[in-house]
């Protein structure tokens, strides 16, 4: 008579170690929590050498976009920054994430941008050419349109506020960020 309660306490004992396996597994494979935007340094498109100390790194880089193009043939759209000294990229696949399932490149022609994420450095179909430093975007959520572009269309017309800018007005900078936070 004892045995078949032994056998039961053990069978007991094994599934609940078995759970709390199983219970770690799925904490390990949980999602990390992303720091939010405020939280990870920023960076001016232009400024090549803070871009390269944020290599391999989750960032915000901001700057005007000067060129952006959509290669028909491979799908990949290049939105280019600040005088294509930093080069935003989104595949094909990521489209239909955005504003009517257009191209980023053409959503964000001429606007000044804020984008975030990991910096890689491209090297070149080759892998020998000069590094380029870039962020892959795969979504919406990564963009935030810091201002829109003057001649905003409407219709296939070109939009003339009639106003003039002032030279007074100045557009407001970017917080700036302590980088003894972030570098040590």
């Amino acid at each position: 008579m004892k045995l078949p309660i032994l056998l039961s306490c053990l069978s007991l004992t094994f599934t609940a170690v078995l759970r709390a396996a199983d219970d770690d597994k799925k904490a390990e494979a949980a999602p990390a929590v992303e720091a939010p935007a405020a939280d990870l340094p920023r960076v001016k498109a232009g400024d090549i050498e803070g871009v390269k100390k944020l290599v391999g790194k989750k960032a915000v880089v901001y700057g005007k976009v000067t060129s952006s193009r959509e290669v028909e043939k491979s799908g990949i759209s290049f939105i280019d920054l600040d005088g294509g000294k930093f080069t935003v990229v989104c595949w094909k696949e990521s489209y239909s994430k955005f504003e009517g399932g257009q191209s980023p490149a053409t959503l964000y022609k001429g606007q000044e941008i804020e984008v975030t994420g990991e910096i890689f450095e491209y090297r070149g179909k080759t892998g020998k050419g000069s590094p380029q430093p870039e962020i892959k975007l795969t979504g919406p959520e990564q963009v935030k349109v810091i201002s829109a572009s003057k001649e905003e269309t409407a219709g296939g017309k070109k939009k003339d506020s009639g106003k003039k800018e002032d030279a007074t007005e100045r557009k407001e900078e970017p917080k700036r960020v302590d980088s003894k936070k972030y570098f040590r």
